[in-house]
């Protein structure tokens, strides 16, 4: 059972958290990208037929998984009560929400060779956005939780803090 009172970025360093099967899947997980990079940077030259479903493929893929961790973070937002919990849910909110004008911007997405909204760079606007947007919220979660370390939000507020982070 992991100690209340370690801050959140020191979980992984309590006992059972790692032990030597997950230290194994990490290495072999390591390996598995460098080999896939190594890989592209070998054949990257070599043009592979166009898939215009892989960019709805990956929208929603990222779409369902900011909004699985956006709950996630809620959960743990309820059961800590930490602000930076608070922000981060809200920054995987943010990220998957940010799906939603990337596919109706992306050319070809949902409509043939056309956007639905927006001109030729309205796409490319909305990623860099989206890109920008991320590490800067969690570097703001970062300095909130170095700013308020263990202090809790009220259980009263967490249904406001709620309503906060959605909007």
């Amino acid at each position: 059972m992991p100690d209340p009172v370690k801050p959140w970025e020191q979980s992984f360093d309590q006992p059972g958290s790692a032990d030597r099967r997950a230290v194994r899947l990490g290495t072999t997980l390591s390996v598995l990208i460098i080999l896939v990079a190594l890989g592209v940077a070998l054949f990257g030259r070599i043009p592979l037929p166009a898939c215009p479903q892989f960019a709805l493929l990956h929208t929603g893929f990222v779409f369902l998984l900011n909004t699985i961790t956006f709950f996630i973070l809620l959960i743990l937002l309820a059961h800590r009560r930490l602000i930076t919990y608070a922000i981060l849910a809200g920054t995987f909110l943010f990220e998957a929400l940010a799906m939603i004008p990337f596919a109706l911007t992306f050319p070809g997405m949902l409509v043939g060779d056309t956007a639905i909204i927006g001109g030729q760079q309205s796409a490319t606007w909305v990623w860099m956005l989206w890109h920008t947007m991320f590490p800067l919220l969690v570097a703001f979660a970062l300095l909130a939780d170095r700013h308020f370390r263990n202090r809790k939000i009220a259980k009263m507020r967490i249904p406001i803090v709620g309503v906060v982070v959605a909007l």
